[in-house]
């Protein structure tokens, strides 16, 4: 009820709040029912409500005007919106404008904010290119801003500004070949066309910051933000404008920027965040390159000031002591029982037992536990490590892979997974990347999500020699993975549409971004959801094709995983990867932007590294067949 008497309701929020309402007071009648008749009556009755739904016209129900309301804005600014949506967008700015001019535009039972308005007639002028850049700025933004009287935080404002900013930016991509006609130009018009494309770039960043302030509607601004400004750092003006609103700014919004940003983040989210300041510390940086040497000279800054903090001082110690028990386990080859398969007890090993017993002192989090930033940065009742497993297992593989890769690979596939969300087709589907947390603490060491549920699946030997004789033997069995671990009909049939859906949206996300090195070994099976969840993302940006037995195909769909999808095959699978397409497609410059970052991230490196082309990826590892 009180979401329905908010004075910020729109039409749509508005059919929401009465749906759900609705089906909360008819269970609230179920939920008091006394005795069996009482419930049969009640039944009875919904089903005339809905024998009225189906036959009911609209004289049956009193127009909005005899009972003194009045929503013809509301119900225009819906009806340009599906206009918009279907591509007539001269008819949807003309009825938005015309919603603009109404003498009774105040008097509306349910409120539109002309701010927002303003701001999304000239959003809709600027992508139809109705007006000049200049008139759209000042007959439609400016007004916006001025109509927020003020106000830099809610919903409205960090749409307006988030708005502005996406024009100003647009104008920077779409210079309309300038590029080319500034020969022809003498220097008077050459010096203003550069201050205008300056003048877009400060408000551009200064809208972005205001959008990151007002709400968290438009937390993927962030990015764009960050490759803007990094792109433009040499620019005294540009860093000026950041400045000016860097200090209003809310720490949750950024991981990565400035020393005073990185401390600020550090002291209100420690557990967030001084994780990755300890791995930059213990990175040693060659003294030959001097941006390297700064870097690990301000990381040090930083962990100088933590360490002196009142409060937050004691998380930093208590982090750095078990991170380097955590690191010196990992690196631990002096027990002749660290085989692949192996268990053995922690008590058996020194640096076990100093682990156990600084994570007994010092109770702390688990490092790879997802915890939801906090807005009032109270850490306080998060849960703690109570104790370990007495045995650790030691896991496949060489043991030397670097995990700061598979960490910023992670986080674009938490990126773009966030994107699918936004999109009708693949939230209906409910698509997205599965993802889980990998930590780095040195080039040698980290720590990874454990997957708990999560399973192998295995291939056979993929040789091509003897592939088409083994594939007479060797039949699929996928499908048995669903109805062994999934005996409920329902269940079975949930479980196998998201391991279906999952594969189609990491298949497209992983072409688009070159993924390699999928053999068996890599992509995992959650046995709670079906998901899959692939693991070892190494290989990345075509560097697959460039391997002794290069990878030529986009991503893996052999027989085996064809076979989990079930009868209908490929199917659902293709109308996914086409929703997901869609998707990724329409939301270009927000992957760009988040792959643009990675460019200014030094602590990447995106070549091959010696322990993937050491030797064919095929002898190493039993099973592999990307191209089988």
């Amino acid at each position: 009820m009180a979401s329905l008497t908010s004075r910020g309701l729109n039409a749509a929020n508005l059919r929401h709040h009465l749906g759900a309402l609705a089906v909360l007071a008819e269970l609230d009648d179920v939920v008091n029912v006394a005795d069996f008749g009482e419930l049969e009556a009640l039944l009875d009755r919904f089903e005339n409500h809905g024998e009225w739904m189906k036959r009911g016209r609209y004289d049956d129900v009193m127009p909005s005007e005899d009972l003194g309301l009045n929503f013809d804005a509301a119900a225009k600014i819906e009806s340009a919106n599906s206009l918009w949506d279907h591509g007539e967008m001269v008819s949807s700015i003309r009825m938005l404008q015309s919603i603009d001019n109404d003498s009774v535009f105040k008097k509306q039972s349910i409120p539109v904010s002309r701010s927002d308005l303003l701001s999304k007639i000239g959003y809709q002028i600027s992508v139809a290119k109705l007006e000049k850049p200049h008139d759209i700025q000042k007959k439609y933004l400016e007004p916006a801003l001025k109509e927020l009287k003020g106000r830099t935080d809610g919903k409205d404002a960090g749409k307006v500004f988030h708005q502005f900013a996406m024009f100003c930016d647009d104008q920077l991509q779409n210079s309309d070949g300038l590029d080319d006609l500034w020969l022809h130009l003498d220097e008077q018009e050459l010096r203003r066309v550069e201050q205008t494309r300056s003048e877009f770039v400060r408000l551009s960043l200064e809208n972005y910051l205001l959008s990151l302030i007002a709400s968290d509607e438009h937390n993927n601004d962030a990015l764009r933000f960050t490759a803007l400004w990094l792109e433009r750092s040499d620019d005294d003006s540009t860093n000026d404008a950041v400045r000016r609103h860097l200090d209003k700014d809310q720490s949750n919004v950024f991981q990565r920027l400035l020393i005073n940003l990185v401390y600020n983040i550090c002291i209100d989210h420690p557990y967030h965040s001084m994780y990755q300041v300890w791995s930059g510390v213990k990175v040693k940086a060659n003294s030959k390159d001097e941006v390297a040497v700064l870097r690990h000279k301000a990381t040090n800054k930083v962990k100088d000031q933590l360490e002196k903090h009142p409060t937050q001082g004691a998380i930093w110690h208590a982090i750095d002591r078990t991170n380097g028990h955590y690191h010196r386990l990992a690196v631990d080859r002096d027990n002749p029982k660290y085989k692949a398969g192996h268990k053995i007890n922690l008590k058996e090993t020194t640096s076990g037992n100093y682990l156990v017993a600084a994570l007994n002192k010092y109770q702390i989090p688990p490092p790879t536990m997802q915890l939801e930033l906090s807005a009032d940065k109270d850490y306080s009742k998060v849960p703690i490590i109570a104790k370990l497993e007495p045995q650790m297992s030691i896991a496949s593989g060489g043991g030397n892979d670097d995990l700061r890769q598979d960490a910023i690979m992670e986080q674009v596939f938490a990126a773009v997974s966030s994107l699918l969300k936004l999109h009708r087709e693949t939230q209906r589907r409910n698509l997205g990347i599965r993802t889980y947390k990998v930590l780095p603490l040195t080039s040698a060491s980290g720590l990874i999500e454990k997957e708990i549920s999560a399973v192998q699946g295995k291939s056979v030997d993929a040789r091509v020699s003897a592939y088409r004789k083994v594939k007479e033997r060797f039949h699929p069995v996928m499908k048995y993975f669903f109805m062994e671990y999934f005996v409920d009909p329902d269940e079975w049939f949930v479980k196998r549409t998201a391991y279906t859906r999952t594969t189609a949206a990491i298949s497209m996300l992983g072409h688009i971004l070159g993924l390699g090195d999928r053999h068996g070994h890599n992509i995992l099976l959650d046995n709670k959801t079906g998901e899959v969840v692939h693991i070892d993302l190494g290989v990345a940006f075509e560097m697959g094709r460039v391997l002794p037995m290069p990878e030529l195909v986009p991503f893996r769909l052999t027989r085996d995983i064809e076979d989990g999808m079930g009868v209908t095959k490929e199917g659902v699978f293709q109308r996914c990867c086409e929703f997901t397409l869609d998707a990724l497609r329409e939301e270009t410059y927000s992957i760009m932007t988040i792959l643009d970052v990675l460019r200014y991230d030094p602590l990447y490196s995106w070549s091959i590294s010696p322990a993937t082309d050491e030797r064919n990826l095929a002898v190493l590892y039993s099973g592999w067949a990307a191209y089988a």
